[in-house]
């Protein structure tokens, strides 16, 4: 095997697209190791779960390689072309953007190279990788030239202490991403807890579904951001910034300075309030969450992913093979985004080289256009 891709997310799956259609593989050369039956099938599950109908990224976001890919397939495939676009910067319907990925997924046969399991040892050879995955029923070994860490927290929550603690009281909480989370049959007075989009989406279904028995809670006003990173960290300009800053402590500090967490969009908080001011939904601003758990009958976080930089079972074994880590804890690549030899990483694994654009859709594709080229 000359490639081994674990985790089929959106990264993954961006890399596996750049290595077929840029000549450097066949889907025959490659394996996609992930927990899930489908690529990017937890991204189906989490933009389903919140009723999203348009991305935050625009058009030239997405897992193919040539940039206007995403755009052409719109034009020939939608119905309704004023509704495939949200304004500004033409964010595309999530359904059209589904379609697209699952087109260009079948163009490029991934299916041939997925491998349902999970990753739980990688080991350095003379001139190669092996892998122990567990396939649930039993594990298998598996050896490659190359592997690349395409693996994120999305299966790890963020849930905070005061959280755990209202649940191990009783009370009717969860977190929008946990596995098991179900939306159906939710009874009011409904809390959702977390500014961002995640929240302010769900809060939007939520009291459209119960108008008058949904409160948002943020720990601060809305910040409003076109997107969660500005695209001008897209630029060679700011790219050439980035490069020239050697202090990894520096980097960390700047990706966190320019990030713009826990944002909504213009329209979502326009959105938001034309729903406060029907009666559907309340927003309130506190730390005092407890006290509002009180007069809820369920609660929902919508509080992200854990921070864990290696968001894999498999940190001790890369700790053993003395793999350089940076003070915050997370790979100190190369330019080629290599970690170890032939051993890469992509996505937010990849942060401190790719910068504060590594774990959005355009990172994915600024991740493997790098990997790719230097092959």
């Amino acid at each position: 095997m000359k490639w081994a891709i674990i985790g089929g997310g959106v990264q993954g799956c961006t890399l596996f697209n750049y290595l077929i259609k840029m000549k450097k593989a066949s889907a025959e050369d490659i394996c996609v190791i992930d927990p899930h039956n489908d690529p990017m099938e937890l991204w189906r599950q989490y933009t389903g779960r919140i009723s999203m109908s348009y991305l935050r990224s625009p058009v030239s976001h997405h897992i193919d390689v040539f940039n206007a890919s995403l755009e052409q397939f719109v034009a020939i495939h939608a119905d309704d072309k004023e509704s495939a676009f949200s304004q500004p910067y033409d964010r595309p319907s999530l359904s059209l953007f589904n379609q697209h990925t699952q087109k260009t997924l079948q163009e490029t046969q991934i299916m041939k190279s997925w491998i349902k399991g999970r990753l739980i040892s990688l080991k350095r050879l003379t001139d190669s990788w092996q892998l122990i995955v567990d396939m649930t029923q039993s594990q298998e070994m598996f050896k490659a030239n190359n592997v690349v860490l395409a693996i994120g927290n999305s299966e790890k929550p963020n849930w905070p202490e005061w959280a755990r603690t209202e649940q191990k009281a009783g009370k009717d909480i969860s977190h929008v991403f946990d596995q098991s989370f179900k939306l159906e049959n939710k009874k009011g007075p409904i809390l959702i807890c977390g500014g961002g989009l995640t929240g302010a989406h769900l809060a939007l279904k939520c009291a459209d579904a119960s108008p008058g028995n949904v409160t948002l809670a943020t720990r601060q006003a809305l910040k409003v951001s076109d997107f969660e990173t500005d695209l001008s960290w897209l630029s060679e300009e700011k790219d050439q910034i980035y490069q020239q800053i050697h202090c990894y402590e520096e980097r960390r500090n700047l990706i966190s300075s320019v990030k713009e967490k826990g944002s909504i969009t213009v329209a979502f908080k326009k959105s938001l309030y034309q729903s406060v001011a029907s009666g559907a939904l309340s927003i309130t601003h506190t730390n005092a969450f407890s006290e509002l758990c009180a007069k809820a009958k369920t609660v929902i976080l919508a509080t992200g992913f854990q921070s864990n930089p290696l968001g894999t079972e498999c940190a001790s074994t890369f700790l053993k093979e003395k793999a350089p880590l940076s003070k915050c804890g997370y790979p100190i690549l190369d330019r080629k985004l290599q970690w170890l030899p032939n051993l890469y990483c992509i996505g937010g694994l990849a942060e401190l080289e790719l910068g504060p654009i590594s774990r959005n859709i355009a990172g994915a594709k600024r991740g493997s256009e790098r990997i790719v080229k230097s092959l």
